[in-house]
């Protein structure tokens, strides 16, 4: 068979089916683009594409599609007319092109690691209090306390998957009397599809003045709840110990050879640890510097540099483990 014939035969697939596909792909994908409702170059998981939004008949619930051979996932973030959207739903039947749903977020959650840091998250809150007010009424109307109940939609991570009760967080705009929510639930299995979703459920609950702080994040002030100090983290130092050998001086137009040895805190020497060689000096342009491995051969016959100072300093896994101090001097 002509081999130009076949190269033109194969160009969409090399099998009916996959040209057909193929066919359909490039079909798709003009038609698509051409869409009033196609959107270019949103910002979807962190990425450009575009994408095919429904407006529908919800103001904050859109249907969307993908170009061909374009995929997302369920869990991920859409950047889109000004504000941040969840992707809900997806499609695993993705041959063609993939079919979703995004919400538009309207909370940004903000609470405590116990780490210190404080991360903020966008989700979508829906108020689930059903069948009453929203309170709770005792002891013959003498006190009356709140039950609301939210429900926030969150992507799955290493943090909000660490979200749990009796962990309390602030759902309130009022920032004078805010209102704070106990979470009484991590659902973290029912929409762990894709990139997933977890669904936070909350209780209202009570305001604690000793506890509760009012922060600024960003330049945004926020309530954090049951807040505290994080500790400062001081300079870390090697564990690993480590000891420069050769002379303080350095004599002119004599080659020096420098060496580290590593040890562990029992005294048992290291062969192979993660380390590197800092040399600093005014003047380490004019002096010649070989290091190969856990040697450094240091070499000058310059007499202008007599009195400098030349920093040999040892980093252990780029933590700073010892040093020494050489002073260029005159003959030996």
């Amino acid at each position: 068979m002509n081999s130009d014939y076949t190269q033109r035969i194969n160009l969409h697939g090399y099998t009916p089916r996959e040209r057909i596909l193929n066919r359909e792909k490039l079909r798709l994908s003009k038609q698509l683009r051409n869409s009033l409702s196609f959107k270019d170059n949103i910002i979807v998981d962190g990425k450009r594409m575009g994408l095919v939004i429904d407006s529908g008949n919800h103001t904050y619930q859109k249907i969307i599609k993908s170009l061909p051979d374009e995929k997302f996932e369920t869990g991920t973030y859409v950047d889109w007319a000004n504000a941040r959207w969840l992707i809900t739903k997806a499609d695993y039947d993705d041959e063609v092109y993939v079919d979703g749903f995004m919400e538009q977020c309207n909370w940004n959650l903000s609470w405590q690691l116990p780490s210190g840091e404080i991360v903020r998250y966008w989700g979508v809150d829906l108020n689930a209090t059903q069948y009453n007010s929203g309170e709770t009424t005792m002891n013959g109307n003498k006190y009356t306390y709140g039950s609301a109940q939210h429900k926030v939609a969150l992507p799955y991570n290493l943090h909000t998957i660490m979200l749990g009760t009796p962990q309390r967080v602030f759902l309130c705009r009022n920032m004078e009397k805010p209102t704070p929510f106990k979470i009484t639930q991590n659902d973290s299995s029912s929409r762990s599809f894709g990139n997933g979703i977890v669904d936070i459920s909350l209780l209202e609950d009570k305001f604690n003045a000793d506890a509760d702080r009012l922060i600024n994040v960003d330049g945004e002030n926020v309530w954090i709840a049951d807040y505290f100090e994080p500790e400062v983290q001081k300079p870390s130092v090697s564990t690993t110990l480590s000891e420069i050998s050769g002379s303080r001086k350095l004599y002119l137009d004599m080659m020096q050879t420098y060496t580290v040895v590593f040890k562990d805190a029992d005294g048992n020497e290291i062969l192979n640890p993660n380390f590197d060689w800092d040399i600093t000096s005014d003047v380490l342009n004019d002096i010649h510097v070989q290091v190969q491995g856990k040697t450094v051969v240091l070499y000058t016959k310059n007499e202008k540099l007599i009195d400098e100072t030349i920093t040999l300093q040892i980093l252990v896994d780029n933590e700073f483990s010892s040093e020494m101090i050489i002073t260029i001097s005159g003959f030996y």
